[in-house]
């Protein structure tokens, strides 16, 4: 058989193929855009105060199943997403963490990094931090640029801001409650304690808060490297792990290292997103197109609260 024909009839099977595949993802896309829109009218049929208050009785009921709750949920929206993923979406979902006591929440926006002109990504925007409102009876501080804090209005001296729980939240009795890779502390008899948090602290990620902070603080050691301080650090593996933690922590404002990340995007993918923090988070992906409402945020914490790090042992 001559090659040319050979050629031809793998160039038509190809494209076959690649038709398929193609009509396969368009039919699953509507799919979800179907769904979702039911999803959404359902929600648009009700006012916001009932759904609010259903979506707060259900992540109730949710939180006593659950074994654990992470301390600090991570976001990644990937480039290709469209603009299913704003900032009502956000504010939805930094309400559902409010329900589940939370503590912070960070997200990064890798639509705000594309710089191709492609009609694909033109309608796609990066989340403004100023556009996220917070819910009733919350207030909202803008501590710079890139960091936001939601806290109670009734507690309006304070701000909200804790300034020696680094991340922890106060409980009734001032004292902070530490709980270890986002675990839920239990009572004597099982229950979980429904403490309601008193804040929540929203961090967007920037791109120099990713690799090039890894490289600026290794840059700096480097130059430094003839120093007394350093050459001590280079013969203590941990005590040169600890220095580049505190480190990037300071640059980062002290966020800690989030226990669960989801990613809105179609491939499941970091995206480069705080390599240094994300060592042991679980990562879930949410693919684009579907409508992400309380029932999909209680899913992925079922998933995570059933996720058992076992740390080598």
């Amino acid at each position: 058989m001559d090659n040319s024909l050979v050629k031809r009839i793998y160039r038509c099977l190809w494209q076959i193929l690649h038709f398929l595949c193609s009509l396969y993802e368009v039919c699953l896309w509507l799919r979800l855009r179907i769904i979702a829109f039911a999803l959404w009218s359902y929600d648009l049929c009700q006012t916001q105060t009932r759904r609010q208050q259903k979506e707060h009785d259900f992540l109730k009921q949710c939180k006593r199943q659950l074994s654990k709750i992470p301390k600090h949920l991570n976001l990644i929206i990937g480039p290709e997403v469209q603009g299913e993923v704003n900032e009502e979406l956000l504010t939805r979902l930094f309400t559902y963490a409010l329900y589940m006591n939370i503590e912070c929440v960070s997200f990064y926006d890798t639509r705000s990094m594309v710089t191709t002109k492609s009609s694909e990504l033109s309608n796609a925007k990066a989340i403004n931090l100023c556009k996220i409102k917070c819910p009733d009876g919350w207030k909202s501080k803008n501590l710079d640029d890139q960091h936001t804090i939601w806290y109670l209005a009734k507690n309006e001296s304070t701000n909200g801001v804790n300034n020696h729980s680094n991340g922890c939240l106060p409980t009734a009795n001032g004292c902070s409650k530490l709980t270890t890779n986002g675990h839920v502390s239990t009572g004597s008899n099982g229950t979980k304690h429904e403490q309601s948090s008193s804040s929540l602290m929203i961090y967007q990620i920037q791109s120099n808060d990713n690799h090039s902070l890894i490289s600026d603080v290794c840059r700096t050691l480097f130059r430094q490297r003839h120093t007394n301080e350093i050459q001590q650090l280079l013969q203590h593996r941990a005590q040169l792990t600890e220095y580049i933690d505190t480190e990037i922590k300071q640059h980062l404002q002290n966020v800690s290292e989030p226990e669960l990340s989801i990613v809105f995007s179609e491939t499941l993918c970091t995206f480069g997103t705080l390599p240094w923090h994300t060592r042991f988070t679980e990562f879930q992906r949410y693919p684009s197109g579907k409508y992400f409402n309380v029932e999909s945020f209680a899913t992925i914490l079922y998933k995570y609260s059933r996720c058992e790090q076992r740390w080598g042992k």
